[in-house]
């Protein structure tokens, strides 16, 4: 028994260990797994599958067809013997057995045309994945920079109640010693209160945030879940000042994998002109037989039965005059054929065909000439939109670098923000705990000093994720190391 709770123990101890390792997750991992997971990857990934079936299937155009039929059936009245092609009135029971194959020989083209065309879908639709996870990476950063925001806003508000206590600290010494009048500390207390407030906001803030990403990630919420801490390293906007809309933008036309699908699909389209046009051209295709039946009258022609008999027959023979009867005899003979067996009838009916068919076509009603319309209007309808992709990713890479520049420029002045408000800060700081300053005006440079930092940290992350927007139109890898 003692064996048994040991061994529990350790599996339970082995497989928390073993669980633990896994939950501090980095971007990169989260990036990964979703790309493992995510629900829209998967309906990519079938979408791959089901091109790479229709490519399967139109390459089975070049195989030959075999196919092969057996039939019973059961005649009453006149009917047609399918042994002899004879009326008969009496029932029958019938059974045929027959095996066809057939290969097509030309179709103008149609075949090879959809192969190639079934090509270019598969390379789209693989585009369409690639597109698809870099835009759930794109989600998962996002939703990743919001819990570190989160996350630092919490710990900034941490710090503002430890200053709101060292402050509580300070002014009870002055009032101790008579420097303060006694109700200096509740303004102080008021303000402890609202920390804590905004204490229970901010966690609120990080729980949603892990939720938010949880949910991205298809994880359980109640799965141990935590986000790695990474340095982040912010460039200057020195650095963003160096790219040019038009640099930016070849990179990206050549990376984005939508405008590469596009591209690809707009090659379909035009394969599928080739497509409709080859049905105005005659088809040939080749075929062949074996054939065979059998019926429950059938006989056996080859083998005839003869019996022979002798036939009298009584006759009156005038002779000089007199009249006498007279009994003559000759010899008869009947032929019967005798019941031929299942697989003899199947052997003596077995026939085989073969023969060469050119299906020309004609007139048939104007649709192929409405087909190859559609289909040049196909190609035109993926021109535009591949134009409004284009346009689309230009417009998108200009809002982007607009708004890192403009998040560059607020995290400077965020950053000025700060070091102008510390200043000021420890300068009232001295002046209250030498008595020089009231709480009011301690309370101000504080509260301006802790709305400069919020502003810094919400400035810096969406600094942060400007550049990863910048990174994500240069084809970089989604990270924050």
């Amino acid at each position: 028994m003692f064996k048994n709770i040991f061994t529990i123990i350790f599996v339970l101890t082995i497989s928390a260990g073993a669980f633990g390792q896994n939950t501090n997750w980095s971007l990169e991992r989260c990036i990964r797994y979703a790309q493992e997971k995510n629900l829209t990857i998967q309906q990519s990934n079938l979408a791959v599958k089901q091109s790479e079936l229709a490519l399967d299937f139109s390459k089975r155009d070049y195989y030959p067809s075999f196919n092969g039929s057996v039939s019973y059936g059961l005649n009453t009245g006149r009917s047609i013997d399918p042994t002899t092609n004879d009326f008969v009135n009496n029932g029958i029971r019938t059974n045929g057995i027959s095996i066809n194959a057939g290969i097509t020989l030309y179709n103008g083209g149609r075949t090879a045309n959809t192969i190639q065309q079934n090509q270019l879908n598969i390379q789209a639709a693989r585009k369409d994945l690639e597109q698809a996870k870099n835009d759930i990476g794109l989600q998962i950063a996002q939703a990743y920079l919001q819990i570190l925001l989160a996350e630092e806003q919490l710990a900034n508000t941490k710090v503002n109640k430890k200053q709101l206590q060292d402050q509580l600290t300070q002014t009870d010494k002055l009032i101790k010693a008579g420097s303060l009048p006694a109700n200096n500390r509740l303004d102080i207390l008021a303000q402890i209160a609202n920390t804590e407030q905004s204490l229970v906001a901010n966690q609120n803030s990080v729980d949603i945030s892990y939720l938010n990403l949880q949910l991205l990630l298809q994880i359980e919420p109640s799965t141990p879940f935590q986000i790695e801490k990474p340095n982040i390293d912010l460039p200057s906007a020195g650095e963003l000042d160096a790219l040019s809309l038009e640099a930016l933008y070849a990179i990206s036309e050549q990376d984005q994998p939508n405008i590469a699908a596009g591209e690809l699909r707009r090659q379909s389209a035009e394969k599928g002109i080739e497509i409709a046009e080859s049905a105005l051209y005659p088809t040939l295709t080749i075929g062949g037989g074996l054939n065979t039946n059998y019926s429950n009258i059938g006989r056996d022609f080859a083998n005839p039965v003869v019996t022979s008999r002798t036939n009298v027959v009584n006759a009156d023979v005038t002779l000089n005059g007199v009249t006498t009867p007279v009994d003559i005899a000759f010899p008869a003979f009947d032929v019967s054929f005798p019941d031929l067996g299942y697989f003899g009838q199947l052997n003596q009916n077995f026939s085989s065909f073969v023969g060469l068919t050119a299906n020309v076509p004609i007139y048939n009603k104007g649709q192929t000439r409405i087909s190859i319309e559609q289909a040049k209007l196909n190609v035109i309808g993926t021109q535009y939109q591949n134009r409004i992709l284009r346009q689309n990713l230009k417009s998108s890479i200009q809002i982007a670098m607009a708004d890192a520049k403009a998040a560059a420029k607020q995290l400077d002045a965020a950053q000025k923000s700060i070091d102008a408000q510390e200043v000021a800060f420890k300068n009232t700081e001295k002046r209250f705990q030498l008595g020089a300053a009231n709480a009011f005006e301690y309370n101000t440079a504080r509260n301006n000093l802790e709305s400069s930092r919020t502003m810094y940290v919400l400035a810096k992350y969406d600094y942060i994720f400007k550049l990863k927007i910048l990174d994500f139109y240069q084809g970089k890898p989604i990270q924050l190391n």
